[in-house]
């Protein structure tokens, strides 16, 4: 058995969806990611890692991200193959996020073939929610943003992406993926007199759909307007098209991890973000870019 490449989206889709899917939640990042890119030619995804190793392993690889790894099973066998592959292929990953053991495997046997070690960035959460639970209303009604909040939602992009770790904080990357957000409708806003908190909707899989970008500015925190919020823009997700809602929390943060079963959510996997050594800040699957 060996590690199996490919040029694109469509083809790594083909081989690795069934696989995917089979548990969908905890695989929404490179599942979705991988069907927002059908369609892209070969040469406009020269710098993507696509591949899979027998029926049980896939892997994917943004430019510029961790690697992520779905398997079935025993991950030891898939990710010595994996890191093997990656290995002397430009460029390197700088990290891994998986499920704990996953990630685990991938870095010691990156280790082994790049004698590079590792150290953990972020401890992470994954939650489902497939029914809402009303919450206490803090007053105010959720919107969806438009073009008069491309200023607001920049600023609060960018914040969010300082407070998250994520990969860019600068002000042109939140500008451009705040207008891209309200350009698709998928950017909402809690307005109690003035907007309050902000959340988004993320990447789409068959059956679910992420929640990301929820940020309230210091002043208006522990009122409940991010509760009321997710949980009213999950409720919108869910009568649109969503069987589930999924999101990523950090768990060194008390508080989005109490925020969440408020409204329905359970958790679904522990996910460590692994990077190694030498790297910077490159991306992980909280980050407001997926």
């Amino acid at each position: 058995m060996s590690v199996i490449r490919y040029a694109t989206a469509n083809a790594f889709l083909e081989a690795a969806q069934e696989l995917l899917e089979s548990d969908e939640a905890v695989n929404c990042v490179p599942l979705g990611v991988s069907l927002a890119q059908r369609g892209k030619s070969a040469e406009q995804m020269t710098d993507w890692y696509f591949a899979t190793f027998g029926d049980n392993a896939a892997a994917m690889m943004t430019p510029g991200y961790c690697v992520t790894i779905a398997c079935r099973g025993n991950p030891t066998g898939p990710a010595a193959a994996f890191a093997a592959d990656l290995n002397g292929l430009g460029p390197k990953p700088p990290g891994v996020v998986g499920p704990k053991p996953i990630a685990a495997a991938f870095a010691q046997a990156w280790a082994m073939f790049s004698g590079e070690g590792h150290r953990v960035r972020r401890r992470l959460r994954i939650f489902e929610a497939r029914q809402v639970v009303e919450p206490p209303s803090p007053g105010g009604e959720m919107i969806t943003a438009t073009d008069k909040h491309v200023d607001l939602a920049t600023d609060w992009t960018a914040a969010f992406t300082v407070e998250a770790h994520t990969q860019k904080a600068g002000e042109d990357h939140a500008r451009a993926l705040a207008q891209a957000k309200i350009d698709a409708g998928d950017l909402v806003l809690w307005m109690d007199g003035e907007p309050v908190s902000m959340a988004g909707r993320a990447r789409a899989t068959p059956h679910g759909v992420s929640v990301n970008l929820v940020y309230t500015p210091p002043a208006k925190r522990r009122r409940g307007y991010a509760t009321a919020l997710v949980g009213a823009l999950s409720r919108r997700l869910l009568d649109e098209r969503a069987a589930f809602c999924c999101l990523f929390t950090d768990l060194a943060n008390p508080v989005s991890n109490s925020i969440y079963p408020k409204v329905g959510y359970k958790p679904v996997c522990d996910v460590d973000e692994l990077r190694f050594e030498g790297e910077g800040d490159a991306g992980e699957p909280g980050d407001a870019a997926r």
